[in-house]
């Protein structure tokens, strides 16, 4: 379990240095990469064996896809979907932003090979657990009515504080890499869902897929123009992978 958190702190790592934006802020992203893991830690005390799994698998796959590596990605996206479903996101993370920015017959054929690995393993973890007592899902929208009837100074305080992360997102908006801007986009709307309809409240250890993605676009960049003027920093002919601006 906890080699799995060290694993993230690589990860998150790993996804950084894909973008020039990040690049140059060795020690921020260190200190983020650990102090990611307190901010969901702390609202909700309880966690499960497959969180940090999730975390650092999630986190990886983001940056192999981001780089084209799409063999080891594959086989990470395997290890997700034997961990957890959700890891299916990275599919709609993946169609997305490669949609139109491939070719057509290989985004069919990654498309595909994510569905098929998906839907094989939900198929084999159902049927080796179909002898289980319970539901597949639990719903729970009417206890998130009643948390925030019942704990409104909770609610309150949740709530300025996923403001102020907002606002963290959206300065400076124009300046980060619409790869992330588009993951981020396409997979928090799918998990605010699921979590008021499936999460127990204040349960927000259930966004660490969209943790890594989140504290990235919070961190500051510097502007196309300025990002390599620091001697030693490397320049390229053109943007990396997942970098363009818009």
């Amino acid at each position: 379990m906890y080699l799995f958190l060290v694993g993230f702190v690589f990860s998150f790592r790993f996804l950084a240095d894909a973008f020039l934006h990040y690049k140059q802020n060795s020690m921020m992203i260190s200190l983020a990469s650990f102090s990611a893991l307190v901010l969901l830690r702390l609202p909700y005390p309880y966690a499960h064996l497959y969180d940090f799994a999730t975390l650092c698998l999630f986190t990886l796959g983001l940056a192999l896809m981001v780089r084209h590596k799409w063999l080891a990605f594959l086989l990470i996206y395997l290890l997700g979907c034997l961990n957890k479903e959700t890891t299916l996101l990275l599919t709609v993370a993946f169609t997305a932003y490669f949609y139109r920015r491939i070719p057509n017959r290989a985004f069919l054929k990654l498309l595909l090979a994510q569905i098929v690995i998906f839907v094989v393993i939900r198929i084999w973890i159902t049927w080796q657990y179909r002898g289980n007592p319970g539901s597949t899902l639990e719903f729970n929208l009417s206890r998130h009515l009643a948390a925030m009837t019942l704990l409104p100074v909770f609610t309150v305080v949740y709530s300025f504080m996923g403001s102020l992360g907002l606002w963290a997102i959206l300065r400076k908006w124009g300046h980060k890499p619409i790869f992330l801007k588009q993951t981020l986009l396409s997979t928090l709307p799918i998990l605010v869902v699921l979590y008021f309809l499936f999460g127990s409240p204040f349960e927000f250890r259930v966004f660490y897929e969209v943790l890594p993605v989140a504290f990235l676009l919070v961190m500051p960049v510097l502007p196309p123009n300025k990002r390599c003027s620091r001697p030693g920093c490397a320049r390229t002919p053109r943007a990396p992978r997942g970098e363009e601006m818009g």
